[in-house]
């Protein structure tokens, strides 16, 4: 399956000036910043030492101003994370069901 992109874009543009931002990043930044949870809680709730989430959150903090600044593309995409208690919803009946995730590792 394809990775999903995203990405924000100036009006003037230039095709090499890009900023990655990586998908745990973003959630650093949604966690903290709107959610308004302390570092605590949002480090808890990623899973990573409060340290880790203080370094993930500057470095998104970082790429976000210094792309807004300068004028430069963000996407986001990649990263190291893994999606948990998906939800799937019938188009058909409206039946809604999850999918755990593989526990044979």
């Amino acid at each position: 399956m394809p990775r999903r992109r995203c990405q924000f874009t100036p009006l003037d543009a230039n095709e090499e000036r890009v900023v990655t931002l990586l998908v745990e990043e973003l959630e650093t930044i949604r966690l903290k910043n709107l959610t308004g949870m302390d570092q605590a809680a949002c480090a808890a709730t990623t899973g990573v030492s409060r340290a880790t989430f203080q370094r993930i959150l500057n470095a998104a903090r970082q790429k976000i101003t210094f792309a807004l600044v300068e004028g430069y593309t963000i996407i986001i995409q990649g990263g190291t994370y893994m999606v948990k208690n998906r939800k799937f919803e019938c188009q058909d009946c409206g039946h809604i069901w999850e999918v755990e995730p593989c526990r044979r590792r």
